[in-house]
């Protein structure tokens, strides 16, 4: 849902959408017009290192894909 702005070409779309990484202090930084889920997560959280970062959006991923496999296969419990 991000990215859709920029596929649709409504906003421009630049060749590169990855967060800017400062070599000194090795943290990714937010691009602000940059619609990704890595630039989002970095503009709620600020600016975090590589590690912590995957960490969390790999936390994020497994948590939604658990709620729509959970909505698959348990409907009965959320559609009454």
């Amino acid at each position: 849902m991000l990215s859709l702005p920029q596929l649709f070409n409504i906003v421009h779309c630049p060749r590169h959408r990855l967060p800017r990484f400062n070599k000194d202090t090795y943290q990714l930084h937010c691009v602000s017009n940059h619609y990704t889920l890595i630039n989002a997560f970095l503009r709620f959280s600020g600016p975090t290192n590589e590690q912590q970062a995957c960490n969390v959006l790999l936390l994020f991923q497994f948590v939604c894909c658990a709620f729509g496999l959970l909505c698959r296969y348990n409907a009965d419990i959320f559609f009454v």
